[in-house]
């Protein structure tokens, strides 16, 4: 269960089992400090990513049956379809072949969505695509104010 997801309760006790252990090795509490700054970068990132992403969805005509998809791939690095993928490792005769009608007319909105409100590090290449799902490199989140 990603930790997003635990109730105030299972956190509470989540952060007391944590307290404990501290307080047992002592000697490792800069490991515990760099844990809990690390998660908590993840967190923001994560969150900054959403933000933008949102953004995006708000100012572009992006089908609204896709929504849940994009956001499955840019925030929580989990697989999509046949045409999201397509799109995403930047094969548009796949992509243009797997669309529906209205993510076939909305082409253009796909692409700025991903140029400009999507991390560089979840599209472009099947590479990349892979990389990104695995969870590994993130790129700094890129903001269009």
């Amino acid at each position: 269960m990603p930790e997003d997801n635990f109730t105030d309760d299972e956190m509470l006790v989540k952060l007391d089992r944590e307290l404990e252990q501290r307080e047992a090795h002592p000697e490792l509490a800069e490991v515990f400090d760099a844990i809990h700054l690390a998660k908590d970068n993840k967190r923001r990132e994560r969150e900054m990513i959403n933000e933008q992403l949102e953004k995006g969805l708000r100012t572009l005509a992006i089908p609204d049956h896709m929504h849940h998809a994009i956001r499955a791939h840019v925030v929580d690095r989990h697989p999509t379809g046949d045409f999201l993928t397509s799109l995403l490792r930047n094969d548009l005769k796949e992509a243009v072949q797997r669309a529906d009608r209205h993510n076939l007319a909305q082409l253009v909105d796909w692409c700025q969505l991903l140029y400009n409100y999507c991390p560089s590090a979840c599209w472009g290449t099947p590479e990349k695509v892979k990389t990104w799902l695995e969870g590994g490199p993130r790129d700094e989140v890129q903001t269009t104010d």
